[in-house]
């Protein structure tokens, strides 16, 4: 069998997955579940459901926000890492964290 043929199959459906990633994925970056917040930190994490965190909403302290990340911290100073595509997204997902973790302390660190 020529693998030469598979390979030119897989590049369109590899490019449709990470352009579905990159630009549909930032709502699925924090959802509300009662006490707690799913957390999916990567592009993966936002469509297969294994991958994803499950953190209680007081547990969060400080929420750090740069460039391309947005990280959650708990009082042991552990994070959570949660990488997004572009501003925009980060921007969305901060503001969808700041309503959801509302006792956490936001630190935006973007030039």
């Amino acid at each position: 069998m020529n693998f030469e043929y598979l390979f030119y199959l897989l590049i369109p459906v590899i490019g449709y997955f990470g352009y579905k990633h990159n630009v549909r994925g930032a709502h699925k970056a924090l959802i509300a579940d009662g006490d707690y917040v799913i957390v999916s930190s990567t592009s993966l994490a936002r469509d297969i459901k294994l991958l994803r965190k499950r953190v209680k909403n007081a547990d969060i302290v400080k929420i750090q926000v740069s460039n391309s990340c947005i990280s959650l911290f708990n009082p042991s100073d552990n994070a959570i890492d949660i990488w997004l595509p572009n501003k925009k997204a980060v921007n969305t997902v901060a503001n969808k964290a700041s309503k959801l973790f509302k006792s956490a302390k936001v630190v935006n660190l973007c030039s």
